[in-house]
């Protein structure tokens, strides 16, 4: 199977913005190019639920353990 042409084109962090959440989904950004990423194992996330769960019980009613969230990093490199 080949890639798409869009996925071998660098893009920057305000495109990355403009897409909408179904799109960003399973995707990685890494160096300005898009990585398809895996879903998690069934196990993996019943850990990771397991895990927040034990957090937000231990922290108290104010702190609150989110596992599914969008990240965007920039390097230094790429910031003007």
């Amino acid at each position: 199977m080949i890639a798409p042409a869009w996925m071998h084109q660098q893009i920057t962090a305000e495109q990355y913005d403009s897409w909408s959440e179904e799109q960003c989904a399973g995707i990685e950004i890494v160096d300005g190019m898009v990585v398809v990423s895996p879903s998690a194992a069934k196990r993996h996330n019943r850990l990771i639920k397991i895990l927040a769960v034990a957090l937000e019980s231990a922290a108290g009613p104010d702190w609150n353990a989110d596992f599914d969230f969008d990240e965007v990093i920039a390097s230094e490199a790429g910031a003007a």
